[in-house]
């Protein structure tokens, strides 16, 4: 199947004040087609990431307009999003993130609130009809783990297996879509293609969601994005003797990582997943792992040595 991309970069434009679109109006056209973030840094110029590359552009940004653009993201309320600003990021319609950075006021050991932002980074989403189609091949109704650094495209190509296992299989999917980054529900719709046979449980802590999942909607497949915490991991794996297939993300290089690091060694021990693909830069799975017998992992790709 040929790749379809279909991406959001002028949607978030919109979401900028009229003086930093200005300093973006240069972006070349291949730019943004390929667009995943645009990143804005008090003193220096917009800086736009597409297929791993890094474009700059425009007059650097000031406070004034990193402030502008704050409040326009909150909507004219920064105070109401404080709560979402010290968990690092702002969700917006149509599943476009916003991540903060600042100086970080602690108490008793948290962050209760962040002051002088220097830094906004807005994810794009991007919708690529195809993501998925190496993956596809190889699931089969297991448990799997998709992984890679930040930035690699795990999202995309989870929010097309969503789309692909409603539509081309038929299965009764659940999307745990935390952040609202997946399904992009805005007053409840889906702005993004997950699929006919899909229910979409949007801004559910993880584990939580998992439970009342399998509770009450009895999925085939379960879809959510990077796990990693103890009750996360929890979850998938008492999903997995329920007979759900969990399809996740995590960020990591290879195997290895998974195997070595709490909480998810346990869980790679367990037989909750039973393939791991490993995803480059551009969407396409280097390397799939398979658990064989006596819970060894073997892989299968560019390099086959565990």
């Amino acid at each position: 199947m040929q790749t379809r991309i279909i991406t959001d970069f002028d949607r978030a434009l919109a979401l900028l004040p009229d003086s930093v679109r200005d300093k973006l109006s240069a972006v070349p056209y291949h730019v943004r087609e390929a667009a995943w973030e645009i990143r804005l840094r008090v003193g220096r110029r917009a800086a736009v990431t597409y297929g791993g590359e890094n474009f700059l552009c425009g007059m650097a940004i000031t406070a004034e307009e990193i402030a502008c653009t704050l409040e326009k993201l909150c909507a004219g309320s920064v105070y109401s999003c404080e709560h979402q600003i010290t968990d690092g990021f702002i969700s917006l319609a149509g599943g476009v993130r916003a991540g903060v950075c600042g100086s970080a006021v602690c108490r008793g050991g948290a962050i209760s609130s962040v002051r002088d932002v220097s830094c906004i980074n807005i994810r794009i989403p991007r919708e690529v009809y195809g993501a998925a189609d190496e993956l596809m091949a190889h699931f089969d109704m297991g448990g799997m783990l998709i992984i890679s650094p930040p930035s690699f495209g795990k999202t995309t190509v989870l929010r097309d297996m969503a789309r692909q296992l409603s539509d081309k299989r038929n299965l009764r999917v659940c999307v745990l879509d935390e952040r609202s980054e997946l399904a992009g529900c805005v007053n409840g719709i889906a702005s993004k293609n997950v699929g006919q046979m899909t229910d979409i449980m949007s801004g559910y802590p993880k584990a939580q969601g998992i439970e009342i999942a399998i509770r009450t909607i009895s999925p085939q497949v379960l879809i959510c994005d990077e796990i990693g915490g103890e009750d996360e991991a929890k979850a998938v794996g008492e999903a997995a003797k329920c007979g759900v297939a969990v399809i996740a993300t995590a960020h990591a290089r290879d195997i290895r990582e998974l195997t070595e690091r709490e909480p998810l060694a346990p869980l790679m021990k367990s037989g909750a997943f039973t393939a791991v693909a490993v995803i480059g830069k551009t969407h396409r799975m280097e390397k799939i792992y398979k658990l064989g017998k006596a819970g060894i992992w073997q892989g299968y790709g560019e390099n086959n040595d565990l």
